[in-house]
């Protein structure tokens, strides 16, 4: 099971959350009313400045998290397969992880210490996660220290040492089953309330759903995967039916790591120099 991310451009034009679903946006037409007498219309284009290049590479580095966050999402399934087939009676219980020292690290409010030993052991044991989540963390510190440095030009000041304290380049601590949480809520209020939302096949497309169990995990990414490939059965209260909605809850810039605030501490992301 893969989750695919669309063109980030084109989920930015969704609303102020890229994850947005495709049938809200909006456009001014070319038969749109005119400015009112004696107010001269501006060109947005014209009026934004331009970004430095070290504020580009920020938003770029915004959007691989974006990407990088997918790919632990994808590289978490056939984990979550195997522990449900070798351990069902632990498919519902809640658990979270983060990167420590190159490997995985799980924690658990319910869990007893041997079992959650055993889920830790099981998805280090995945090569394709632990380099997915080795990367996050990576481009998490390296967008830290650009975000460093892009303050440092605003301002007018020298680029900040590499790997000094004002750099950015810390320790970054991302519990991942909590991101995916946020992700999914901040992708859910953009769906419409009354709306039924289903895959092709008719299973239910819930972001709602908690995804920090095994369970929860595999159904969130099978609805995350139907709405970025636009695989989606949307009816709406009155019974018609719409098709095509697109929605990519992983480019997600209010969830992941915000790379301007370095003191962040929401979703269990912080940062030590």
């Amino acid at each position: 099971m893969s989750v695919s991310i669309g063109n980030t451009v084109a989920t930015l034009a969704t609303g102020s959350i890229p994850s947005s679903i495709a049938r809200t946006q909006n456009s001014l037409g070319a038969d749109a009313d005119p400015a009112p007498q004696g107010l001269t219309a501006i060109d947005p284009a014209a009026a934004m400045a331009p970004l430095p290049a070290s504020a580009w590479k920020v938003l770029e580095m915004t959007n691989k998290l974006g990407s990088d966050a997918n790919d632990i999402a994808t590289a978490l399934v056939p984990s979550m397969q195997t522990l449900i087939q070798l351990r069902p009676d632990l498919a519902n219980q809640k658990f979270d992880f983060s990167y420590d020292n190159g490997g995985i690290k799980v924690t658990s409010n319910t869990m007893n210490a041997s079992n959650q030993a055993w889920v830790q052991f099981l998805l280090n044991s995945n090569d394709a996660l632990t380099t997915a989540v080795q990367t996050f963390h990576d481009d998490t510190v390296a967008g830290y220290a650009a975000a460093a440095e892009a303050k440092a030009a605003e301002l007018g000041q020298p680029p900040p040492d590499a790997g000094g304290e004002d750099s950015g380049s810390g320790n970054v601590d991302v519990n991942f089953m909590q991101l995916f949480r946020k992700m999914g809520a901040d992708a859910g209020k953009s769906q419409y309330s009354r709306d039924t939302y289903t895959t092709l096949s008719g299973a239910n497309v819930d972001l709602s759903q908690d995804p920090g169990s095994a369970a929860g995990l595999l159904g969130f990414v099978q609805s995350a995967q139907a709405l970025a490939e636009g695989a989606v059965k949307d009816v709406d209260s009155s019974g018609r039916a719409f098709y095509g909605t697109r929605q990519y809850i992983f480019m997600d810039f209010e969830a992941l790591p915000q790379l301007f605030q370095p003191a962040t501490k929401s979703l269990g992301i912080h940062v030590t120099a």
